[in-house]
């Protein structure tokens, strides 16, 4: 469910500067929020974003959840399981061959016909694999929700008693469950619906507002109504929409709710409130099951929904800054290198589409930790700054590529003559940045 190229260039989703407070809406370009950060941190201490699970006199934080799976979880010391997939059926084969898996070990990937190992790289991309079929148009699983921001909710047309969706959410759950076992950050495109439904938390009327857009205006609009204007207006408790087939199918909130005429704007909110989330009950269940069978319940609740989105993506927004600060050089490299120079000026200008890009190419995941680049972590948990190496530059060759070593987030960059190589250095980076030639 990536965004369109005519969208590429937009952050996409509603983002707030965490030094000013700034709001940017989802159409923003990418560029000017860029560098509204780079000037705005120069004149701000920056605060870390873990700091904001500190909500109100709540000393929530995910220390819980952090410990549980620090208990349970298996050194890789003591082994680890291998699965071989082809690319061209990674999902299907993943569901199968995961049952075979115990999630709380180290797990490793590897692609027929690859001859690249994995040193933790390979299991990030695989991550990233997954999740992209999932969400992907083509498997109805999911729906762009009805607000600004781009992101999505269950497909209303689907058949939620079915072992086919069965079949794939309790696999979504269990992935889910393993990136947060592994601290690895995915890019879950989930409305907010979701994450609520799934830590069970009441889903009240303001929050329709982040659900469906046009919906929570006009029932709005219905509140500060007159009871002969409601009257005037023939809303029923129902709702009509187009399936698959082209077909109009009408869902009734309350028995012969199609007949039955709304004279009670509260009553037919709190009937179509509890429509949405039986809607979804079934569906939601299924995650649940693969995701609490490894992290209970109980232990996920000690967060809310915003503070669970944030744990399991990572920041909502790459700040180059901040990436740059938290970044370390190793061999004729250090910040004041000119190519060290010409590679921040490149990427400084990047949209957050290609940051994601160039940020999976380089660490094995498009997302940032939510406690920020100093946070990132080599593949079995250990502390790994971003690093930039420099290697030698082969004046005699084509091949004088960016190569990246996932496993421990290092790039080896050659030592270009001009900025101009760097620059169609990173640009072949940005078209090809799937798969890996080196861990």
């Amino acid at each position: 469910m990536g965004q369109s190229e005519s969208n590429e260039s937009k952050i996409g989703k509603s983002f707030k500067c965490p030094h000013c407070q700034q709001t940017f809406p989802p159409e923003t370009l990418s560029k000017s929020v860029n560098q509204h950060m780079i000037s705005c941190s120069k004149n701000s201490q920056k605060k870390s974003i873990f700091n904001k699970f500190k909500i109100g006199n709540s000393s929530t934080n995910p220390s819980k959840i952090k410990d549980y799976i620090k208990k349970k979880k298996i050194d890789w010391n003591e082994g680890c399981d291998n699965i071989v997939l082809s690319r061209e059926n990674c999902l299907e084969e993943s569901i199968e061959k995961i049952e075979f898996c115990d999630l709380w070990r180290e797990l490793k990937i590897s692609f027929n016909g690859e001859i690249a190992s994995d040193a933790g790289g390979l299991y990030r991309e695989w991550f990233t694999i997954l999740i992209e079929e999932l969400e992907k148009k083509e498997m109805k699983l999911f729906e762009r929700a009805e607000c600004d921001e781009i992101n999505y909710v269950f497909n209303k047309n689907l058949n939620e008693n079915s072992t086919w969706c069965f079949k794939y959410f309790n696999f979504l759950g269990r992935l889910i469950a393993k990136s947060l076992i592994d601290n690895i950050t995915i890019n879950l495109s989930f409305n907010c619906l979701i994450y609520k439904l799934i830590l069970e938390e009441q889903i009240k009327f303001d929050d329709l507002k982040n659900i469906d857009t046009s919906l929570y205006s006009s029932l709005i609009s219905l509140k500060n109504m007159k009871p002969e204007e409601l009257e005037s207006m023939e809303i029923y408790y129902s709702v009509q929409y187009e399936n698959d087939k082209g077909e109009i199918i009408t869902d009734e909130f309350v028995p012969d709710g199609n007949s039955k005429k709304v004279t009670d704007i509260n009553d037919y909110i709190e009937k179509r409130i509890n429509y949405l989330v039986t809607k979804s009950q079934m569906l939601i269940s299924h995650i649940q099951d693969g995701l609490f069978t490894f992290i209970p319940k109980e232990i996920l609740q000690s967060l809310n929904s915003s503070e669970l989105e944030l744990l399991i993506c990572g920041q909502p927004f790459i700040d180059v800054n901040d990436w740059k600060q938290n970044s370390i050089y190793k061999g004729s490299f250090n910040k004041n290198h000119r190519c060290v120079k010409w590679f921040w000026e490149e990427i400084f200008n990047l949209s957050q589409e290609d940051l994601r890009r160039f940020l999976q190419f380089s660490t094995g995941t498009s997302q940032v930790p939510i406690n920020g680049f100093k946070k990132l972590e080599s593949n079995r948990g250990e502390i790994a700054k971003f690093c930039l190496n420099s290697v030698t530059y082969n004046s005699n060759s084509k091949n004088n590529f960016i190569r990246a070593h996932t496993c421990f987030n290092r790039l080896d960059v050659p030592l270009f003559n001009n900025k101009e190589e760097l620059h169609e250095a990173i640009i072949f980076v940005l078209k090809n940045n799937t798969g890996f030639g080196i861990d």
